[in-house]
């Protein structure tokens, strides 16, 4: 004798008239009970053309759909070879100096990506983490917070030409390479 969930669904699928067909054989007093029961318990069942079922089996389907995806997905990048990266690291001087205050900005609009590395008091410089090889446009950016502004903090900001301070108009730039860390940038 089946069971729990295997029976409501082997009971469904007993009761399930395919379109176009005949009647089926008439339920017993304990099928009516769990048929009863069933329906009672709408969010268990639902009712697509003729056939009755069960809720959880759309969610399986959906599963099974996703996991089919997946494995594909996960397929299909096997042989591929990792992109070649950079780390890279350096020193910012104007007029001579180190500059220590800021954030020296890594971006390849090519690529579509860029990192940044915390200017240190000896005026050097590591990005967050590796970046892939080829050309990038550097600058440099300053988080001044308005309660800063028209103190010492904000003098940084006049150091620096306002040129190399944002990306569309810096002139500096580097080619990152597998083998090569250091890019210093010597402002003047």
């Amino acid at each position: 004798m089946v069971t729990g969930p295997a029976a409501l669904f082997v009971i469904c699928l007993k009761y399930s008239v395919p379109e176009n067909t005949g009647p089926s054989q008439p339920p017993t007093a304990k099928d009516r009970s769990v048929m009863s029961s069933i329906q009672s318990n709408r969010s268990s069942i639902r009712t697509t053309t003729g056939f009755r079922v069960f809720a959880a089996s759309r969610h399986l389907t959906s599963l099974a759909v996703a996991l089919l995806f997946s494995l594909l997905a996960m397929g299909c990048g096997g042989g591929a070879e990792a992109t070649p990266t950079g780390e890279v690291s350096g020193k910012v001087t104007v007029n001579g100096e180190p500059l220590t205050q800021g954030q020296v900005n890594f971006i390849s609009a090519e690529k579509g990506v860029g990192g940044t590395g915390e200017l240190q008091e000896d005026g050097t410089y590591k990005l967050d983490g590796p970046l892939p090889v080829g050309e990038y446009k550097v600058y440099i950016s300053f988080n001044i917070a308005p309660s800063q502004l028209g103190t010492a903090a904000e003098d940084v900001l006049k150091l620096v030409p306002e040129k190399y301070q944002t990306q569309q108009t810096s002139d500096l730039s580097a080619k990152v390479e597998a083998d090569r860390t250091e890019y210093d940038f010597a402002i003047e």
